[in-house]
């Protein structure tokens, strides 16, 4: 059986209704998104870039766009039966902040044998949501190799959120990249591949 790698990607929040039909009425709808026309990213290319060797798995989220994380905690514990022992866990911006409340909460129903947070929010304050660090004491007696990475031109969420997660989780392991800004758009990912190769 092929090791796993769960995948949780980004989103966004909203502490109302309101203000999610304010970005909706803001955002810029082209001819390209009614084709389904996709660029490909790094998370297309992980199976291959990994030269197959690990099942990938890359759940849908609900409402990515409006998220919420009691939703979000509800979905992944719906995967659980499906996971394996040595699970190496990645969260992709909100996907980070995600598995970093989830995990410094939760006992995880599997053995993790590596987490990283990619570009991933620090909220200190409470949201509406349900998105916010929390102490990761928890979290790091159960992922005990966890890395961090993130660009310093990340336009999205800034720098020093990377910063802040150093000082929570001080073993981990900081990659600082440049000009990459928020990790989504590239193609391939090379650096997350040595990395999990290396493991």
């Amino acid at each position: 059986m092929k090791p796993q790698i769960l995948v949780i990607h980004g989103g966004d929040f909203f502490d109302t209704r309101e203000k999610y039909f304010e970005s909706l009425e803001k955002e810029e709808l082209s001819k390209k998104d009614l084709l389904g026309v996709k660029e490909k990213r790094w998370k297309d290319n992980l199976y291959a870039d990994l030269e197959g060797k690990y099942e990938v798995l890359m759940p849908r989220m609900p409402l990515a766009d409006c998220a919420r994380y009691e939703e979000w905690k509800l979905w992944l514990e719906k995967m659980l039966p499906y996971i394996t022992d040595g699970i190496i866990l990645i969260g992709t911006s909100l996907g980070g902040i995600f598995l970093e409340r989830y995990l410094s909460e939760n006992i995880f129903a599997k053995k993790i044998k590596a987490l990283y947070l990619l570009a991933a929010p620090y909220f200190e304050e409470k949201s509406v949501a349900g998105f916010y660090t929390v102490s990761a004491e928890q979290l790091r007696m159960q992922a005990k190799l966890i890395h961090l990475f993130h660009s310093k031109d990340d336009e999205i969420v800034p720098f020093d959120h990377c910063e802040k997660y150093q000082k929570l989780i001080p073993e981990a392991r900081v990659h600082v990249l440049e000009g990459r800004g928020h990790l989504y758009a590239q193609e391939h990912f090379p650096e997350l591949v040595e990395s999990i190769i290396g493991l």
